[in-house]
């Protein structure tokens, strides 16, 4: 489960796609390779003053979210975790 924030300027299908496909490169090159930093290539993200706060991304992650950061304009993966 991946959290975006809602103005996301791309379609939530196309970004469960896209960190998907990103995810299953780094893992069928290195299954113990973490995730974090793919790129989500073309996706674009919440405008700036829309985006998650620090405090909101911990909040997710403690949850059980997935989450992204931009970085030079580029969507990344932050983490990708799990609860179990």
């Amino acid at each position: 489960l991946a959290g975006y924030e809602k103005d996301t300027q791309t379609p939530a299908d196309e970004l469960a796609a896209s960190r998907t496909a990103r995810a299953a490169v780094f893992i069928r090159n290195d299954p113990a390779r973490p995730t974090q930093t793919g790129e989500l290539v073309d996706m674009l993200p919440a405008p700036k003053g829309k985006r998650f706060t620090t405090t909101e991304q911990q909040t997710l992650l403690s949850h059980g979210v997935a989450t992204a950061y931009v970085e030079s304009g580029v969507l990344r993966i932050q983490r990708d975790i799990t609860t179990y």
